[in-house]
């Protein structure tokens, strides 16, 4: 499989690879994409904890995740953003 990096909209960066973790800002893994075979690829996004746990750990990779859902905040239907 190809990889298609953008990094803000400069020139694409084009690499082949067999296995992509993708990491957040702080190196949390929330996603992975195995080509096991060519032109078939397993993907996987940390929506549920256990099940993308596991599949980490099968890869060797050993970190703690929380998995969580944020909900909308009621103040920014009118235009306040709050954390």
């Amino acid at each position: 499989m190809r990889v298609v990096l953008h990094d803000r909209l400069r020139k694409p960066q084009k690499l082949d690879a067999t296995r992509i973790i993708v990491e957040d800002n702080f190196g949390n893994p929330i996603g992975v994409f195995l080509e096991v075979e060519p032109g078939h690829v397993i993907a996987e996004i940390a929506d549920n904890q256990e099940k993308f746990t596991a599949l980490l750990r099968r890869l060797g990779i050993n970190k703690t995740l929380i998995v969580d859902t944020l909900k909308p905040n009621p103040a920014a239907q009118n235009g306040i953003s709050q954390f």
